[in-house]
């Protein structure tokens, strides 16, 4: 099943988290194949979340991006990206420009503590475009919310990232 759906990124994490919980929760009982929500389209890119995750820990999902292509540890081809592949990115964005990074990692504080949208104007030639990794970020910390809701959630992705680049 596919369909579309915005959420803003600004409010609390727990408004965040209950808005899509809630969407997903509003799919029938008897849905045998994965559900599909369009998510972000940027460029030529589109971000899409397809629940449940591999885990099936109920409403896991994983944030998947149309249009790039990310591969994994075995060198296989993969839609969704994994933390190391996020912290390999942000550290070639470091090294191409560390005044441009800072102000990027700025934004990245701010998506994570839900205090603006998933936008930024901060180009780089390496990696993911800025902007539609900004985006898949916004995803990234609210899957982790999900996953994590009794725990630290977003804390540890972000502090991954802290820690790693």
């Amino acid at each position: 099943m596919e369909e579309k759906f915005q959420l803003s990124n600004i409010g609390t994490r727990k408004e965040i988290r209950d808005k899509l919980v809630m969407r997903f929760l509003e799919f029938p009982c008897e849905i045998f194949e994965p559900i599909y929500l369009w998510v972000e389209e940027k460029d030529g890119y589109s971000i899409y979340l397809t629940c449940p995750g591999p885990r099936n820990k109920g409403v896991d999902f994983i944030a998947n991006m149309e249009g790039y292509t990310f591969y994994n540890e075995n060198g296989r081809r993969a839609k969704n990206p994994t933390h190391p592949k996020i912290v390999d990115d942000l550290q070639q964005k470091k090294a191409e420009d560390k005044e441009k990074y800072n102000q990027f990692f700025k934004t990245i504080v701010e998506v994570f503590e839900c205090k603006t949208e998933a936008d930024t104007d901060i180009k780089f030639n390496s990696g993911i475009p800025a902007d539609l990794l900004l985006k898949l970020l916004k995803w990234l910390f609210i899957e982790q919310d999900v996953t994590y809701w009794t725990k630290s959630g977003r804390n540890m992705l972000m502090n991954y990232i802290k820690d790693e680049v």
